[in-house]
Protein backbone atom coordinates (compact mmCIF):
# COMPACT_ATOMS: atom_id res chain seq x y z
CA UNK A 1 0.00 0.00 0.00
CA UNK A 2 3.02 2.28 0.35
CA UNK A 3 4.03 2.31 -3.29
CA UNK A 4 4.88 4.32 -6.40
CA UNK A 5 1.85 4.84 -8.61
CA UNK A 6 3.28 4.24 -12.06
CA UNK A 7 1.63 2.85 -15.20
CA UNK A 8 1.11 -0.57 -13.64
CA UNK A 9 -1.31 1.07 -11.20
CA UNK A 10 -3.02 3.05 -13.96
CA UNK A 11 -3.86 -0.31 -15.50
CA UNK A 12 -4.87 -1.80 -12.14
CA UNK A 13 -7.21 1.09 -11.34
CA UNK A 14 -8.78 1.65 -14.75
CA UNK A 15 -12.16 0.32 -13.55
CA UNK A 16 -12.17 2.63 -10.54
CA UNK A 17 -11.27 5.59 -12.76
CA UNK A 18 -14.10 4.61 -15.12
CA UNK A 19 -16.53 4.43 -12.20
CA UNK A 20 -15.41 7.85 -10.96
CA UNK A 21 -15.82 9.30 -14.46
CA UNK A 22 -19.35 7.92 -14.68
CA UNK A 23 -20.40 9.22 -11.26
CA UNK A 24 -18.67 12.64 -11.23
CA UNK A 25 -18.02 13.38 -14.92
CA UNK A 26 -17.73 17.17 -14.65
CA UNK A 27 -15.08 17.03 -11.92
CA UNK A 28 -13.14 14.29 -13.66
CA UNK A 29 -13.13 16.25 -16.93
CA UNK A 30 -11.01 18.95 -15.27
CA UNK A 31 -8.27 16.54 -14.21
CA UNK A 32 -5.03 15.47 -15.86
CA UNK A 33 -5.78 11.93 -16.98
CA UNK A 34 -2.46 10.40 -15.95
CA UNK A 35 -2.72 11.99 -12.48
CA UNK A 36 -6.05 10.29 -11.72
CA UNK A 37 -4.17 7.24 -10.48
CA UNK A 38 -3.71 9.05 -7.15
CA UNK A 39 -7.43 9.49 -6.54
CA UNK A 40 -8.10 5.94 -7.70
CA UNK A 41 -5.55 4.59 -5.20
CA UNK A 42 -7.16 6.74 -2.52
CA UNK A 43 -10.65 5.46 -3.29
CA UNK A 44 -9.51 1.84 -3.39
CA UNK A 45 -7.61 1.91 -0.12
CA UNK A 46 -10.05 4.16 1.72
CA UNK A 47 -12.89 1.74 0.97
CA UNK A 48 -10.77 -1.17 2.21
CA UNK A 49 -10.24 0.33 5.69
CA UNK A 50 -12.85 3.04 6.33
CA UNK A 51 -15.83 2.19 8.52
CA UNK A 52 -18.90 3.50 6.70
CA UNK A 53 -20.68 4.04 9.99
CA UNK A 54 -18.03 6.48 11.25
CA UNK A 55 -16.93 10.03 10.45
CA UNK A 56 -13.99 10.79 8.19
CA UNK A 57 -11.97 13.84 7.15
CA UNK A 58 -10.53 14.96 3.84
CA UNK A 59 -7.69 17.49 4.03
CA UNK A 60 -7.58 19.41 0.76
CA UNK A 61 -11.09 18.64 -0.49
CA UNK A 62 -11.29 21.40 -3.12
CA UNK A 63 -11.49 19.75 -6.55
CA UNK A 64 -10.51 16.41 -4.98
CA UNK A 65 -12.34 13.78 -6.99
CA UNK A 66 -11.63 11.03 -4.45
CA UNK A 67 -13.45 13.08 -1.81
CA UNK A 68 -16.36 13.82 -4.15
CA UNK A 69 -16.69 10.21 -5.23
CA UNK A 70 -16.56 8.78 -1.71
CA UNK A 71 -19.22 11.23 -0.55
CA UNK A 72 -21.39 10.20 -3.49
CA UNK A 73 -21.22 6.53 -2.55
CA UNK A 74 -22.32 7.16 0.99
CA UNK A 75 -19.37 7.95 3.26
CA UNK A 76 -19.78 10.74 5.81
CA UNK A 77 -16.75 12.96 5.22
CA UNK A 78 -15.98 16.46 6.40
CA UNK A 79 -13.97 18.32 3.80
CA UNK A 80 -11.56 21.14 4.60
CA UNK A 81 -9.48 23.30 2.27
CA UNK A 82 -8.16 26.86 2.59
CA UNK A 83 -9.77 27.68 -0.75
CA UNK A 84 -13.31 27.03 0.54
CA UNK A 85 -13.23 27.06 4.36
CA UNK A 86 -10.08 26.52 6.41
CA UNK A 87 -6.68 24.90 6.65
CA UNK A 88 -5.72 21.82 8.63
CA UNK A 89 -3.75 24.06 11.00
CA UNK A 90 -6.84 26.07 12.02
CA UNK A 91 -9.16 23.07 11.94
CA UNK A 92 -7.09 21.05 14.39
CA UNK A 93 -7.26 23.92 16.89
CA UNK A 94 -11.04 23.57 16.93
CA UNK A 95 -11.01 19.78 17.18
CA UNK A 96 -8.07 19.02 19.48
CA UNK A 97 -9.21 15.48 20.24
CA UNK A 98 -9.13 12.56 17.84
CA UNK A 99 -12.54 11.89 16.35
CA UNK A 100 -12.10 10.78 12.73
CA UNK A 101 -11.78 7.13 11.78
CA UNK A 102 -9.94 7.97 8.55
CA UNK A 103 -8.11 11.14 7.55
CA UNK A 104 -6.91 11.39 3.96
CA UNK A 105 -5.17 13.91 1.75
CA UNK A 106 -4.43 13.62 -1.96
CA UNK A 107 -1.40 15.46 -3.33
CA UNK A 108 -1.43 18.28 -0.78
CA UNK A 109 1.56 17.71 1.47
CA UNK A 110 4.17 18.61 -1.17
CA UNK A 111 2.70 22.13 -1.20
CA UNK A 112 2.99 22.58 2.59
CA UNK A 113 5.98 24.35 4.12
CA UNK A 114 5.95 22.46 7.42
CA UNK A 115 5.08 18.95 6.33
CA UNK A 116 5.96 17.38 9.69
CA UNK A 117 3.38 19.56 11.44
CA UNK A 118 0.90 18.68 8.72
CA UNK A 119 1.35 14.97 9.46
CA UNK A 120 1.29 15.55 13.22
CA UNK A 121 -2.00 17.44 12.87
CA UNK A 122 -3.47 14.62 10.80
CA UNK A 123 -2.37 12.11 13.44
CA UNK A 124 -3.97 14.13 16.22
CA UNK A 125 -7.37 13.86 14.54
CA UNK A 126 -7.38 10.08 14.00
CA UNK A 127 -9.13 7.81 16.48
CA UNK A 128 -7.37 4.76 17.97
CA UNK A 129 -7.36 2.03 15.36
CA UNK A 130 -8.07 4.60 12.63
CA UNK A 131 -6.13 5.33 9.46
CA UNK A 132 -4.26 8.06 7.62
CA UNK A 133 -3.77 8.04 3.85
CA UNK A 134 -1.54 10.35 1.82
CA UNK A 135 -0.25 10.73 -1.70
CA UNK A 136 2.65 12.99 -2.62
CA UNK A 137 4.88 13.99 -5.53
CA UNK A 138 8.01 11.83 -5.59
CA UNK A 139 11.38 11.51 -7.24
CA UNK A 140 14.15 9.44 -5.61
CA UNK A 141 16.79 11.83 -6.96
CA UNK A 142 15.37 15.00 -5.43
CA UNK A 143 16.81 17.59 -4.65
CA UNK A 144 19.12 16.95 -7.60
CA UNK A 145 16.23 17.17 -10.07
CA UNK A 146 13.84 20.08 -10.72
CA UNK A 147 10.46 20.26 -9.03
CA UNK A 148 7.26 21.92 -10.26
CA UNK A 149 6.94 25.57 -9.30
CA UNK A 150 3.79 24.82 -7.29
CA UNK A 151 5.58 22.29 -5.05
CA UNK A 152 7.60 23.13 -1.96
CA UNK A 153 9.46 19.83 -2.42
CA UNK A 154 9.42 16.44 -4.03
CA UNK A 155 9.71 13.44 -1.72
CA UNK A 156 12.53 10.94 -1.89
CA UNK A 157 13.09 7.60 -0.16
CA UNK A 158 14.86 9.15 2.81
CA UNK A 159 11.85 11.43 3.39
CA UNK A 160 9.40 8.57 3.19
CA UNK A 161 11.18 5.66 4.84
CA UNK A 162 13.18 7.54 7.45
CA UNK A 163 11.91 11.02 8.24
CA UNK A 164 8.16 10.47 7.90
CA UNK A 165 8.10 6.87 9.10
CA UNK A 166 10.03 7.94 12.23
CA UNK A 167 7.61 10.79 12.88
CA UNK A 168 4.65 8.43 12.60
CA UNK A 169 6.25 6.01 15.05
CA UNK A 170 6.74 8.87 17.51
CA UNK A 171 3.02 9.61 17.21
CA UNK A 172 2.22 5.95 17.97
CA UNK A 173 1.27 5.07 14.44
CA UNK A 174 2.46 2.11 12.38
CA UNK A 175 2.91 1.97 8.63
CA UNK A 176 0.02 -0.04 7.23
CA UNK A 177 0.64 -2.64 4.56
CA UNK A 178 3.55 -3.36 2.28
CA UNK A 179 6.33 -0.86 1.54
CA UNK A 180 7.76 -0.89 -1.97
CA UNK A 181 9.01 2.42 -3.30
CA UNK A 182 10.56 0.89 -6.41
CA UNK A 183 8.62 2.21 -9.37
CA UNK A 184 8.93 4.14 -12.60
CA UNK A 185 9.17 7.91 -12.80
CA UNK A 186 6.65 8.35 -15.58
CA UNK A 187 4.70 11.58 -15.00
CA UNK A 188 5.64 14.99 -16.34
CA UNK A 189 4.36 18.43 -15.35
CA UNK A 190 5.93 21.85 -15.89
CA UNK A 191 8.79 20.04 -17.66
CA UNK A 192 9.57 18.16 -14.43
CA UNK A 193 9.55 14.40 -14.24
CA UNK A 194 8.30 12.68 -11.11
CA UNK A 195 5.82 10.11 -9.86
CA UNK A 196 3.26 9.77 -7.08
CA UNK A 197 4.06 7.98 -3.82
CA UNK A 198 1.58 6.79 -1.23
CA UNK A 199 1.73 6.56 2.55
CA UNK A 200 -0.76 4.61 4.64
CA UNK A 201 -0.63 4.42 8.42
CA UNK A 202 -2.71 3.24 11.35
CA UNK A 203 -3.02 4.49 14.92
CA UNK A 204 -2.39 1.92 17.61
CA UNK A 205 -5.42 0.84 19.62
Amino acid sequence: MNVILDNSYRIKYQNIIKSMTNLIPESMSRKIDRANVQQAWMVDNFIKVADKKKLHLCVGCYEDTAYEYLCKIGYEIIGIDPVINESLETFVQKYPHSQFHTVFSTSVIEHVEDDEKFIADMCQLITPGGYGLLTCDYNPNYPNVPKPFVDVRLYNNNDLENRIFTLLQQKEFAIYGEVDYNGNIDFEYEQCRYAFATIMFQRKE
